[in-house]
């Protein structure tokens, strides 16, 4: 886990003292403290740090996030649909009720994250790390998950026409499926998660099972 001076644009990185806007351009910002309920839709974050930064509620929409790092950020109820995120890690951050509606993500990496009921209907998750993360009642609906990876995750998602292609399950400590249980195809278990999802893989082909 990375701190602040491992980054390699630390030694660039100037506190943000101004309120956070739409269409903003912020290139190697250290933002910390509070930024709720703030609109900053269409923005550009490029090499920048959130650091303990409190978000909650604030609107996101159609905005780019790209070499940048969170840490202890409060994600809470914010609005992330459309959004990009590429190089992006997110540390011991919350996203509890975070809508990431249809947002694209590349190489992002959430550890020790909380992500209750976060929504990724119709998002595009590439090469995503979820590491030590709690995924409770998380949407991804629609969504399409090219090598994602769960390592040491408690994960329960709901999977409507989820689509998978090389998607790690193995190293996950707990594995529930709300729905869509089918969307698990293409998705890489463990021989003991097999056992576990027996019930619900069986009952998702209406296969019974008497004694």
């Amino acid at each position: 886990m990375r701190e602040l001076d491992d980054l390699p644009f630390a030694a660039h990185l100037r506190p943000l003292d101004d309120p956070l806007d739409d269409e903003g351009d912020y290139d190697g910002a250290l933002i910390e403290g509070e930024h709720q309920h703030a609109t900053v839709r269409n923005a550009r974050f490029t090499e920048c740090a959130l650091r303990a930064a409190r978000l909650t509620g604030t609107d996101f929409t159609a905005t780019r996030f790209a070499d940048s790092w969170f840490r202890n950020a409060d994600l809470t109820a914010t609005t992330m649909t459309e959004s990009s995120w590429q190089d992006v890690e997110l540390l011991e951050s919350t996203l509890a009720g975070a809508e990431l509606i249809g947002a694209r993500l590349r190489r992002v990496t959430f550890e020790g994250c909380k992500l209750d009921g976060a929504n990724f209907c119709g998002a595009q998750l590439r090469e995503v790390t979820f590491r030590d993360c709690v995924l409770r009642d998380v949407d991804l609906a629609g969504a399409k998950l090219t090598a994602v990876a769960f390592p040491g995750s408690r994960v329960q998602l709901a999977l409507r026409d989820t689509t998978m292609d090389k998607v790690d399950l193995r190293e996950a400590v707990g594995i529930t499926v709300t729905e869509g249980v089918p969307s698990l195809r293409g998705a890489m278990i463990s021989r003991t998660q097999l056992f576990e999802l027996a019930p619900l893989l069986a009952a998702s082909v209406g296969l019974l099972v008497r004694d």
